[in-house]
């Protein structure tokens, strides 16, 4: 042992003193640059992190990579291995030296984001239980950065020439990124997984959520396990080789065990990490078989809209695909049993073990109809199963309708018109929902990459997400709750590519609830309503939530949190996850007041009849699909609202505002909310109907202008909105945005307002092409009063 460590100390003094330590340290400041410049995600320290570590170990992994390559060579560049097999050395120690400060110094820069998050949440004053996790997935980066030097001084001691400098490069970008694309589809998504040995991107890999932050998945964890065993056997056998090669004395008794519990860990891990897979597929295919019967005929927006016009028995549009007659008949029974409106709900839910949640609930229902019901219908997710039903106080018998999620509910006496029905029932199941985010259609290798588990919905033993919508509380009738939508290949014949469950978020009336939650005392509960009492003993919690005129009660749980700002008589909150500062949570809070009391006031003048209420909950669930179907061609879009599937709609439809996949809580102080601005208005003022390009553009001016001037209070620097540095087209001031900083320049708040409302009318009846649109608008500003 004493000469492996007299090695160890001088490879220490040849690595500090080598000309490759000034390449070294060029190569790390630019991946530390790389990491933080143009990161949009401030707001977020996991997410900011996350993408800062993705482009640092990217950096790490070619620098280390290059390294180890040359550290194996040394002996051929410098002509030394000439006189080595001359000398009296131990080959296994030098190797093993080699190796020890090549996984020492590099481990040691992996650690880098580890600490950076360590601090940066320390500052940001986040509790060690909502950092830990991330410290711990950040600090395991340590395993592919080991497994890169491996790798590379193995092909370094293969191939002597200076061409495998190149290969090495290859064989990394291979593993790390081509291999996994390639391969998709050739075997099962859990061994294309695992080809990915670096698991660097944490947003595509699905083990960083934007609401739940690092999610310490079990399928990581195995991942890195296998990994760390592969380094072990990988180093064993250089080292091993080396020794076989110089034929040197070789210790059977520790190579041997050390060869078999590394490959034993190894195939342990696989087969776990296997099973967890083949868990989640069963759960995924189950669902989809039983929602094959249940498949969305058109595009989220346009599929309200038809089912809306098959209702009011309007005829439908002949370019939409028809409801299906299966469809049509659950409709109709909706509009029979619509007499039958939802008042007030009084819930007990309470979570266990194994994702199993046992919920007891009172719906008092009011029949509005003319006839008496001996049977109704309530829409519950199929999966639970319920013990326990009465209708006012007396036992009711019940029955699921086969393929759906309703269930008929036969009470011991009809229920009369004018009188109100108090039905109580009890129900429990397991709620671990996985969907699988497929980006296979995609073009670029970057969203190729982007496949991973996702969950609309579950109950863990300290996080729970249970949308309104999942369809996880009865409410009257026999609308869909979810649907299957399938992503077909393009051309003919057009052929299923993937397929989903997604939920069909039927428009719900309001009423009122009290529901009582006990879960572990970990997790930081939030709600629709409003929290009134909590009781916390022996690692539980019982809270208390009530909520009143609520369309739809989500229940959300475990590290996140919720920001409110009120003033102007609104009041806002915006749900994040719990790696949010609590400054910045409040910042970006106020700052979304702002936005929205103004685009309140403005939308007003736009559309009349459009309500922004007093009270809004904003939150942004993971994505659960890449919508690429349903949009006609030439169609466009602004922040994830469709131009051509509008439907009007209340803004907190299911009780809260759902942002798109487009807008970050991560990113929305970076870029001053406009998207966020952009949402809101083409949600609520935009002409419904498809719109053409012109008047999609025209839209996005008027928007543009609406956030500058919310961002300045109304006070634009040197009386300029839009700096002409900023905003460019063809190498010069872009003239659209330079006429309209001379329209607005002496604007106060009422003619900002009167402008917008002329600038909306121009726009909403504008009839010509894209090519005249910019200067048509600019000869439309320039004829409005005072204009310079």
């Amino acid at each position: 042992m004493s000469e492996y460590w007299t090695y160890v100390k001088v490879e220490w003094k040849l690595t500090l003193r080598s000309p490759s330590v000034i390449f070294l340290l060029v190569g790390l400041f630019l991946s530390v640059l790389v990491a933080f410049i143009d990161n949009p995600y401030g707001a977020d320290i996991g997410r900011f992190t996350s993408e800062a570590a993705y482009r640092y170990m990217w950096g790490l992994s070619l620098l280390a990579q290059f390294w180890a390559v040359s550290a194996a060579r040394r002996e051929t560049a410098s002509k030394v291995y000439l006189l080595q097999a001359a000398l009296p050395y131990s080959s296994g120690a030098l190797v093993g030296a080699k190796l020890t400060v090549l996984l020492v110094l590099f481990g040691s820069l992996a650690l880098v984001p580890a600490v950076f998050y360590t601090g940066a949440s320390w500052i940001s004053g986040l509790a060690l239980q909502a950092s830990a996790p991330g410290i711990a997935m950040l600090a395991s980066m340590t395993v592919p950065t080991a497994f890169t030097v491996l790798l590379g001084y193995w092909m370094g001691a293969w191939n002597h020439r200076r061409l495998v400098y190149v290969y090495s490069f290859g064989a990394v970008l291979l593993l790390l990124l081509f291999a996994k694309a390639a391969l998709q589809g050739v075997f099962p998504l859990s061994w294309t997984h695992l080809l990915d040995y670096g698991l660097f991107d944490f947003i595509k890999t699905g083990f960083y959520s934007g609401l739940w932050g690092f999610t310490g998945d079990a399928t990581y964890w195995l991942h890195r396990l296998a990994y760390a065993s592969l380094v072990v056997l990988f180093f064993a056998a250089i080292v091993y080789r080396e020794q076989r090669r110089r034929k040197e004395r070789r210790r059977i008794a520790i190579y041997f065990p050390l060869f078999a519990g590394a490959a034993l860990t190894i195939v342990l891990s696989l087969i776990a990490n296997t099973a967890v897979w083949n868990e989640r597929s069963a759960a995924y295919a189950s669902s989809i078989d039983f929602y094959r019967g249940l498949v969305r005929e058109n595009a989220p927006g346009i599929q309200e809209e038809a089912v809306r016009r098959y209702m009011a028995g309007e005829a439908a549009n002949p370019v939409w695909k028809p409801l299906a007659d299966e469809h049509k008949r659950m409709l109709e029974l909706n509009r029979r049993y619509s007499s039958l409106k939802p008042v007030s709900y009084d819930m007990k839910v309470t979570t266990a073990e194994k994702h199993q949640m046992d919920v007891s609930t009172t719906l008092r229902l009011s029949h509005e109809g003319r006839e008496q019901l001996d049977r109704f219908p309530l829409m519950l997710r199929h999966s639970f199963r319920i013990t326990d039903m009465t209708v006012n106080g007396v036992k009711a018998a019940f029955d699921w309708e086969p393929g759906h999620d309703v269930v008929w509910v036969v009470p011991e006496r009809p229920v009369l018109p004018g009188t109100k029905a108090d039905v109580a029932m009890r129900y429990s199941g397991a709620v671990n929902e996985w969907r699988w985010f497929d980006s296979s259609g995609a073009k670029g290798i970057d969203d190729i990459l982007n496949m991973h588990w996702m969950r609309p919905a579950f109950v863990d033993d300290h996080n729970l997400l249970l949308p309104g919508e999942y369809g996880w509380y009865p409410y009257p009738g026999t609308v869909r709750v979810a649907e299957l939508k399938q992503i077909h290949t393009e051309g003919a014949p057009m052929k299923v590519r993937s397929e989903t469950v997604l939920p069909a978020e039927p428009l719900r009336l309001p009423a009122e609830f009290r529901v009582e939650v006990e879960t572990s005392a970990a997790a930081n509960l939030i709600a629709s309503g409003s929290r009134s009492t909590v009781q916390s003993a022996g690692g539980r919690q019982r809270v208390m939530f009530e909520a009143q005129g609520a369309r739809v009660f989500s229940l959300f749980g475990g590290d996140i949190a919720e920001w409110t700002a009120a003033g102007a008589g609104k009041e806002l909150t915006m749900i994040t996850s719990g790696q949010t500062s609590p400054e910045t949570g409040k910042r970006l809070a106020g700052l979304m007041l702002r936005h929205y009391t103004e685009l309140s006031a403005l939308a007003k003048r736009l559309s009349p009849d459009v309500t922004f209420p007093d009270r809004v909950r904003f939150i942004r669930l993971d994505e659960l699909e890449r919508d690429d179907e349903g949009v006609t061609a030439g169609s466009q879009s602004l922040t994830g609202v469709s131009l051509n599937e509008r439907p009007r709609e209340p803004i907190d439809k299911n009780g809260l505002v759902y942002l798109p996949a487009e807008i970050t809580p991560a990113s929305m102080t970076r870029d001053r909310l406009a998207r966020f601005d952009e949402y809101l208005l083409a949600k609520t003022v935009l002409p419904e109907g498809p719109l053409s390009d012109s008047i999609a553009a025209l839209f996005r001016y008027m928007t543009a202008a609406v956030t500058k001037w919310i961002e300045t209070d109304g006070h634009p620097s040197e009386g300029r909105l839009f700096a002409p540095d900023a905003y460019r087209y063809n190498g010069r001031p872009h003239p659209v945005y330079m006429k309209m900083n001379d329209v607005l320049a002496q604007a106060d708040t009422e003619q900002f307002r009167k402008t917008m409302v002329a600038i909306y009318e121009f726009a909403r009846d504008y009839k010509g092409n894209e090519e005249r649109t910019d200067a048509d608008f600019i000869a439309f500003l320039n004829g409005l009063p005072g204009t310079r």
